[in-house]
């Protein structure tokens, strides 16, 4: 999270830039490193991250996100998007395969541009997996996802989609 970033979705989205500004603080302090127990290295100053677990993180995150999770929601996908600590969760709904093959394509699109273009963010291929209420709906969901990671450097399709439970 990269914290010029997170300022500017802050202004856009109201949230406090005094609360903002001292839970930056508490996490930009120089950091050192301890060469060979003897040399120390001049102070070290992040410029990405904060503090994980604390008040407000959940908050900032949110606030980091927002756009993303709104443009999914805008997308007229029926889909939407939700975000736990560092876990996105696209859920998306349809009344055949058809709609279900364009409205994954055109969520993930969304999602994907707001996540890795605008905010420089990473999905990691080993936490993503797929869940369907029929096997003809997975099948469905991973051509159009398959499709859809070879235009996106980083995604390797065949690691990536794993089947965790399906109902026929």
């Amino acid at each position: 999270m990269q914290h010029e970033v997170l300022y500017r979705k802050a202004v856009d989205h109201g949230y406090p830039l005094v609360v903002l500004r001292l839970s930056l603080a508490s996490y930009r302090w120089g950091r050192f490193i301890l060469f060979d127990l003897r040399l120390v290295s001049v102070p070290i100053y992040p410029i990405k991250g904060i503090i994980a677990g604390s008040t407000c993180a959940t908050f900032e995150l949110c606030c980091y996100t927002l756009d993303g999770i709104r443009a999914v929601r805008d997308s007229g996908s029926r889909a939407k998007a939700d975000t736990h600590v560092d876990d996105v969760c696209l859920a998306v709904l349809a009344s055949s395969l058809q709609e279900l093959a364009s409205n994954v394509s055109t969520a993930f699109a969304a999602l994907y541009y707001e996540f890795t273009v605008v905010l420089g963010l990473t999905f990691a291929a080993s936490k993503a997996f797929l869940l369907a209420s029929s096997k003809q709906a997975l099948e469905v969901a991973q051509r159009t996802l398959r499709h859809s990671c070879r235009a996106a450097s980083g995604f390797h399709q065949a690691t990536w989609l794993r089947l965790l439970g399906c109902h026929e």
